[in-house]
């Protein structure tokens, strides 16, 4: 438990400094130039469920219309315009979670960085430190399914049931690499209800519920209005 104990005793953080460009920037309203790939793609998820809400109610919303459309060929095709984190595995399984990134091109996508990101048998999801996050290995599964890769995703989603804890609920985090089967350990010790909402998530939408394979799925989105860039 001691051991443990010293995993947890983080320093308080300073609060970050605020950069007077970004907030020039954002006075001005011009738009900032260090975009993220992960939030980029979860907003460009947002607006086509936004746009799908609109069109229910009969409330066109032509502005949501393009900026879906202009942020999901950012995505697919402009990787210059984001941060390179590439390091972590958000950036790599996030543009095919939100749907930017579908069919033949997201499962190269995801073939293509499995043996870096996915660390076997154990199955978490790695990042630039050994830690396996409960959390973000769940939120890979939904876009599988609708990749047509819901044999793999199934698969694991059982492999990943090690980190069920007695009452139910899910571990955050893994350490799985150590010198000693002593340096491995649960960590962060945290069982949170994003992790659980995680879980229900991808269960959900491998077992075909319609409202969770609608938004993960994507195929019933409105996909917004693709710009005249690079000659599509």
């Amino acid at each position: 438990m001691a051991r443990r104990l010293r995993r947890r005793r983080v320093r308080p953080r300073a609060p970050a400094a605020r950069r007077p460009d970004r907030l020039e920037a954002r006075a001005s309203g011009e738009p900032v130039t260090d975009a993220l790939l992960t939030g980029s793609s979860s907003i460009h998820q947002a607006l086509r469920c936004a746009l799908a809400i609109a069109e229910a109610r009969e409330e066109p919303q032509p502005d949501w219309e393009l900026a879906a459309g202009a942020l999901g060929h950012a995505i697919r095709r402009h990787p210059e315009r984001f941060l390179d984190k590439s390091r972590y595995s958000m950036d790599w399984y996030y543009p095919v979670l939100g749907g930017a990134v579908t069919g033949e091109e997201a499962r190269a996508r995801i073939d293509a960085s499995w043996d870096a990101f996915v660390a076997r048998p154990r199955r978490a999801l790695r990042g630039p430190q050994p830690v396996g996050h409960r959390r973000r290995e769940l939120r890979t599964r939904p876009r599988p399914l609708g990749g047509g890769e819901s044999d793999r995703a199934l698969t694991i989603l059982q492999d990943v049931q090690h980190l069920r804890a007695a009452n139910g609920m899910y571990w955050t985090g893994y350490v799985f690499e150590g010198a000693t089967e002593a340096d491995k350990a649960m960590w962060p010790e945290e069982q949170t209800s994003w992790t659980a909402g995680s879980l229900l998530l991808a269960v959900a939408a491998l077992g075909g519920e319609e409202a969770t394979v609608a938004v993960f799925g994507g195929e019933r989105l409105p996909v917004g209005l693709e710009p005249d860039c690079c000659g599509t």
